[in-house]
This record gives structure tokens, C-alpha cells and sequence, in this order.
């Protein structure tokens, strides 16, 4: 039997955006599947996920433990522990973390989620966050 865990997750990634993404199941993981994905993902305070869309991707966003505000289609609400959102393609969604306490969720996605299937509205330079829809 094969599992997956958040203490030997194989491909993690930490954006300067202070998330810390754990893929533990899909295309990046060798011997996985393609078919889905899940990731732990936690966002630290301060941290966000910025704006950004799936054309394919659908998420679901399974909320674990700490609070963050969640922007789907323009729309924010806070979220917290025990709370599953869906996000259905292309929805625009950003998450936000302004509280003094880790947000962690899992999201899984379906198909798997890659590099290439996320377009991004916004992104992290020199230090500022800066809107990308502007300049297309």
C-alpha cells in the first residue's frame, strides 16, 4: 500500500508569497496519478495565494485549520476550519491570510493540477504584489 504524507512530501514548494504548497498526490509525484491532485497547502500570516484562474482545473479547497479571507469571482468571505469550498474553471479566486495563525487546507484538483494549467492575474515583484490583467 502506497501513502502519501505531509512529513515526507516529496515535492514542496515555498513562494514569496509565504505559501508552502505540498503536493502529495498527481502529476508531480512519481508513480501517482494524473487523473487528480491533492496538496497541503498552508499559507503563513501575512501570506496569500494570488489572483489567478484555471481554464480545465477544478479545486476544491478543504479548509483545516486557521481563517483567511477567500476572493472567488470578486466576491471575498472568510473562511475557517471545516469549511470546503468549489471552484469551478475559470473562476478568478485569491486567498488571503491576515490573522496571526497559519491557514492549512488541502486542495484537490481534477484533473491533476500542473505548472501550466494556472493562469495568473497577479504576481510578487520587487517586493509588491502587482495585477497582471492590466497589462494584457
Amino acid at each position: 500500500m502506497k501513502t502519501y504524507s505531509t512529513e515526507n512530501c516529496q515535492n514542496i514548494l515555498q513562494t514569496l508569497t509565504r505559501e508552502v504548497i505540498c503536493e502529495l498526490v498527481g502529476a508531480g509525484i512519481e508513480g501517482s496519478t494524473t487523473n487528480y491532485s491533492v496538496a497541503h497547502i498552508k499559507i503563513l500570516p501575512g501570506g496569500l495565494t494570488p489572483k489567478h484562474f484555471h481554464p480545465v482545473v477544478e479545486e476544491t479547497y478543504c479548509v483545516i485549520k486557521g481563517r483567511s479571507l477567500l476572493t472567488l469571482n470578486g466576491e471575498e468571505a472568510e473562511v475557517g476550519p471545516g469549511e470546503v469550498i468549489q471552484i469551478a474553471p475559470p473562476q478568478h479566486h485569491k486567498m488571503v491570510n491576515p490573522f496571526q495563525k497559519d491557514l492549512e487546507m488541502l486542495v484537490i484538483c481534477v484533473p491533476a493540477w500542473t505548472l501550466d494549467c494556472t493562469v495568473s492575474l497577479e504576481e510578487w515583484r520587487d517586493g509588491q504584489l502587482v495585477s497582471l490583467e492590466s497589462e494584457s
